[in-house]
């Protein structure tokens, strides 16, 4: 599992300021593997330089746009998209496979993993142990940089940094340890007092400091309404408890609660996928704890989990659970008017959902169009009877609790030339939080 080339490209602004190679490093001994891999090199492409590799990714995601021209192979719908691992289109006509892609503060981080084989038979990505290790190597480079300044130079200290850590955590281009605590740790040679106990392979270095527990729970509703009578409407309910700790000692033992609302609002938890440092003890009473059906009481919780934590950030588990009814409702309609779209969109919170929330986000992607005029006609907020007049962006502010009724017409030209509109129809709501003013429609082109 080796990687052959990483790269950090700014992404430009346009003609005036073009995208650039900022950081970039290259592993002739894994390029020879690729070789070998592929029967001698005839079917291995190879490694570019950075200004071609550049054009190439540029090309590729469409950031060079002067016009809104067609390419039939980077925009057709029968495109397969697998992000984050992208295929470039090389100027020879061959094609460079698999290339990862992370954005991150304005940059994009990729890598090309070693593919053990023929690239040309395109096998499944599961089945490529070097996207997986490709793919953690740049999560590291992204924790051990840190936040970056807006307008970083490739002359920026952060690149020595990370030449230094690539030379510990990838050596010869093979991820070893990509834990930025452990090679920062190494580089600094801060050497650690012999334990008492035996110390783990995977937690080489001691953590010294203040102790602290980063918990964050992120919980995702995917709903198609049908807004028909005798057709329920089809969810599912999956989330997600990310841990961090930094405790002294060898092997510290944390043990945690999850506890779900009480009945009638909450609802047991169907499936839970722990993390491997989660002893098997504790795995099993977990999963009698969420399959009984004894006591209501004892399918809610609270699941105790009991673990010995490494120092990077993990996900504690992953589970499944369902509602009794959907946060948010929703309800939309597209007429084509000549050259115009008339987008008439309504938002409703459920009945004991309170409005306690810091703001709404409503995302409506219009996918592979460049930035297209729209207007906003006009909006309302009715609570209670009393209806409030908003106009342009301009948030609805009802008092906290009870149902919300947002609506706001969107012009959009040129939609309806694409074969896009649909006149009166009735169908899921568009990608969307949980509801809450100030509420923000955001266009997506």
């Amino acid at each position: 599992m080796s990687v052959r080339g990483l790269w950090v490209i700014s992404p430009g602004t346009g003609e005036n300021n073009p995208a650039s190679i900022l950081f970039s490093s290259h592993y002739p001994t894994v390029e020879r593997r690729a070789a070998i891999f592929t029967g001698g090199g005839g079917n291995t492409v190879q490694m570019l330089d950075d200004v071609a590799f550049c054009n190439a990714l540029v090309e590729e995601l469409g950031l060079n746009r002067t016009s809104n021209k067609f390419v039939s192979w980077r925009d057709t719908c029968q495109k397969l998209s697998q992000e984050p691992v992208h295929e470039l289109r090389l100027a020879d006509g061959a094609n460079l496979w698999p290339v990862l892609i992370i954005e991150q503060h304005g940059l994009l981080f990729c890598c090309l993993p070693l593919v053990e084989g023929d690239t040309t038979s395109r096998p499944p990505l599961i089945q490529v142990p070097g996207i997986t290790a490709g793919f953690s190597l740049l999560l590291g480079i992204l924790d051990f940089l840190g936040q970056l300044p807006k307008n970083i130079t490739k002359s920026s200290p952060k690149f020595l940094e990370l030449y230094n850590y690539l030379c510990h955590a990838a050596p010869f281009g093979s991820p070893l340890d990509v834990d930025p605590f452990t090679v920062t740790s190494v580089l600094l040679d801060r050497p650690d007092p012999v334990p008492k106990v035996k110390q783990p392979a995977w937690k080489p270095k001691l953590f010294k400091g203040k102790p602290q527990i980063y918990f964050a729970i992120t919980e995702h509703i995917k709903a198609v309404q049908y807004d028909k009578k005798g057709q329920p409407d089809a969810y599912m309910v999956y989330g997600t408890v990310t841990c961090k700790t930094e405790l002294e000692g060898v092997t510290p033992d944390v043990t945690v609660n999850l506890s779900l609302p009480a009945p009638p609002v909450g609802k047991p938890l169907e499936n839970i996928l722990v993390h491997p440092c989660v002893q098997s003890t504790d795995t099993q009473i977990l999963n009698n704890c969420a399959t009984s059906s004894h006591h209501q009481t004892a399918t809610m919780g609270p699941y105790k989990l009991r673990f010995t934590p490494p120092l990077h950030m993990i996900t504690l588990c992953h589970y499944t659970s369902q509602v009794r009814e959907l946060p948010i409702r929703g309800y939309y309609q597209m007429r084509g008017e000549g050259n115009k779209v008339k987008l008439l969109v309504q938002l409703k919170l459920g009945a004991k959902v309170k409005n306690h929330f810091e703001f709404c986000e409503l995302q409506i992607p219009f996918y592979n169009r460049s930035e297209v005029p729209h207007q906003v006609a006009g909006g309302a907020a009715e609570r209670d009877g009393d209806v409030r007049r908003q106009h342009g962006h301009a948030p609805a502010q009802p008092a906290a609790g009870g149902p919300l009724l947002h609506r706001t017409q969107l012009l959009r030209s040129g939609i309806h030339s694409r074969g896009s509109s649909k006149s009166g129809k009735r169908g899921a709501a568009p990608s969307c939080f949980s509801t809450a003013p100030p509420c923000r429609i955001q266009i997506l082109a």
